[in-house]
Order: structure tokens, then sequence, then C-alpha cells
């Protein structure tokens, strides 16, 4: 089950726990589309494994990270049309 990310979202994860997060720009796009994408996280602990996008959906799939930290997962999409949008994810790892 992905997560679905269409502003700034707060979540929770296990340490443990390899799970997928999808960045929606749907509704921004309109007839657009995501050309490129770029996907950050802070501070350092969690690893970005794979990710692929749709037309209008950035999936990335996300692991580790230490307890009781917050992080910070931005992703920055420019569309073909030469919009330009971050969404972010606040990721509070728990035990």
């Amino acid at each position: 089950m992905s997560v679905k990310i269409i502003t700034t979202a707060e979540r929770y994860k296990k340490s443990t726990e390899v799970l997928d997060y999808d960045f929606d720009y749907t509704e921004f796009l309109g007839a657009d589309n995501i050309a490129s994408s770029d996907i950050t996280s802070t501070p350092s602990g969690l690893t970005l494994g794979t990710k692929s996008n749709t037309t209008k959906v950035q999936k990335q799939w996300i692991s580790g990270g230490t307890i009781g930290v917050i992080y910070s997962v931005k992703c920055a999409m420019t569309s073909t049309g030469g919009r330009v949008k971050t969404l972010e994810v606040l990721l509070t790892i728990i035990a």
C-alpha cells in the first residue's frame, strides 16, 4: 500500500519497514506531466531506494531511520511545461 502525499504530510514508520510513498502532483499538474524529480531526505539516516513515476505521481521506496528521529523527505518536481513544485513528508521513526 502506497502512502499518498499531496502537500506536507506527517507519517510514522518503523525503522525495520520498507515502504513506498507516492508524491501525487495530479491536481497541481492538470494536463501537464512530470519531466524530472529530485528526492532528498534530511537529516541523514534514511535509505532512499528505487524511485519511479507515472505522468503525475512520483513513487519513492524508503527504509531505515533511527528511532525517535523526524526526517524530512522532499520531492522537487519539474513538469514538461516548466512548472516547479516541492512536496514533503515528515517521517517520524518509531519502535
